[in-house]
């Protein structure tokens, strides 16, 4: 209905496994499938900075994504077009203020994107959130 956009950016300021994990997450998100890798990583990912993020980690788990096209997929990590969306997520990050992951912006139909800490990561949570933004209410908290 074009009320609502959920996004998601890349960031890679953890260390060398984030963004070797980021670039591929990009490369699959050429292909359409960038949520079902995202929740894979996340639900598979190891301690920061061990070197865990191999590419025969990353192959396993955009193997298990039905349609991935995985030779395309590890081709296009290094292109232009994954670097450019590495690139403009740093940015986005530096002009919000955003250090550290999970973070979340809100903003409704009338009011600029901020910063939203909800009290936890249910749904409850965000929904209440939602429903003030497309209201064109305040988002914080």
């Amino acid at each position: 209905t074009g009320r609502l956009r959920l996004g998601f950016e890349t960031l890679t300021s953890i260390g060398p496994d984030s963004l070797r994990a980021a670039r591929m997450a990009a490369a699959l998100g050429e292909q359409g499938r960038l949520w079902e890798f995202v929740e894979l990583i996340y639900r598979n990912q190891g301690a920061e900075n061990t070197s865990y993020v191999t590419d025969r980690y990353l192959s396993a788990l955009a193997d298990a994504i039905p349609g991935v096209d995985l030779a395309r997929a590890l081709r296009e990590r290094d292109s232009p077009a994954v670097q450019a969306q590495i690139s403009l997520a740093r940015a986005q990050a530096r002009a919000f203020g955003v250090q550290s992951t999970p973070s979340f912006l809100l903003s409704g139909p009338h009011t600029p994107p901020r910063r939203f800490a909800p009290a936890d990561l249910s749904s409850e949570s965000f929904a209440r959130a939602l429903d003030r933004a497309l209201a064109g209410r305040s988002v914080s908290g």
